[in-house]
């Protein structure tokens, strides 16, 4: 595994927060939005992947256009990760939230998976578990806003697997 320095961190943030401010400019008919982006099941780095590509997809069966970045972060405080992005998109925001809403549905084998756990969790008389539904916020980013370099902070945590790429 390739370790970095403090200072190779931050000039790495640096060169994708600039790249991220650039690349989701948006047009005249389009928005910018910095976005957090959950899921009610464990999301992996490879799930995250395959969330964010099913959004942009779903997302341009929309007839919408969209573009960006995103950063996919480990949870703090449980397992699995969830999702950053900066994105222009051509779709408004209600419209982005249903779009999330589709990709990051749980498939069956974690519909099963949870209803399992609460079902155990019954039996044994402990606390089911509380799903929260999958969330997206998308706020616009506002211009000189920095969003890039928030967004990129997560390349600098060190000890930590990260997964990032653009939305074309």
């Amino acid at each position: 595994m390739f370790k970095a320095s403090n200072q190779s961190y931050a000039s790495i943030r640096n060169a994708w927060a600039e790249f991220s401010e650039l690349y989701v400019k948006p047009n005249d008919y389009e928005c910018a939005y910095f976005a957090t982006l959950t899921t009610q099941y464990t999301l992996t780095l490879p799930s995250a992947r395959r969330a964010i590509s099913r959004f942009a997809s779903i997302c341009r069966r929309e007839s919408g256009s969209i573009r960006g970045v995103w950063f996919a972060e480990l949870y703090e405080a449980k397992d699995g990760y969830h999702l950053h992005a900066l994105i222009a998109s051509s779709l408004q925001r209600d419209m982005l939230n249903k779009c999330w809403a589709v990709a990051s549905k749980a498939n069956k084998s974690h519909e099963i998976a949870i209803h399992d756990a609460n079902r155990q969790a019954l039996v044994n008389g402990t606390k089911s578990i509380k799903l929260a539904s999958n969330r997206s916020a998308f706020v616009k980013l506002r211009k000189g806003g920095r969003g890039g370099m928030y967004a990129s902070k997560y390349l600098a945590k060190g000890g930590t697997q990260i997964d990032y790429d653009i939305i074309t």
